[in-house]
């Protein structure tokens, strides 16, 4: 995943989160999210999923432009998936305070479904599309551009005379 598609569609998620949340708390969701029997469970979990997934992306992208060293070679911890974990946790005690709305222990395990799902399934799609299958031409790096078969890493056939 690009930065750039990572970004937007981050932005987007947050975008649906404030939206979201505002018309819950003012009282104006739409009322067929109400009548449709858990609906808000599935919203719930697309909506922070999409969120963690893209964060977890950025955050990925912002790895590979360090340095490698020893930490490249640790199991990368889900910092996304525990901020975004986080951030619904307290939005979801905060319910709690309102007058229009309330705290729902189903709500955040909906949310933490979501962010769980989402993350594995982008960091399981990520290792797919950076494996090499196996027999896959050498990397552009180890080719070498001025060979007569264009860089493709293979020597060029030889005519050899017999006279």
């Amino acid at each position: 995943m690009t930065r750039r598609f990572a970004t937007l569609g981050l932005s987007f998620a947050v975008l649906l989160i404030v939206t979201g949340s505002a018309l819950a708390y003012t009282d104006h969701l739409p009322r067929f999210l109400i009548r449709v029997h858990h609906l808000d469970k599935v919203c719930h979990a697309l909506i922070y999923g999409m969120t963690a997934l893209f964060l977890d992306a950025l955050l990925e992208a912002g790895a590979r432009d360090r340095p490698r060293g020893e930490a490249a070679r640790l199991p990368r911890l889900p910092v996304a998936a525990l901020a975004v974990l986080a951030l619904s946790g307290l939005e979801e005690l905060a319910q709690g305070l309102s007058s229009n709305r309330d705290s729902s222990p189903w709500d955040y395990s909906a949310d933490a479904f979501g962010v769980v799902t989402f993350v594995a399934l982008g960091r399981v799609i990520a290792a797919t599309r950076t494996a090499a299958p196996p027999g896959a031409a050498a990397p552009a790096r180890d080719r070498d551009p001025g060979s007569p078969r264009g860089g493709t890493g293979e020597s060029a056939p030889t005519c050899r005379s017999t006279s």
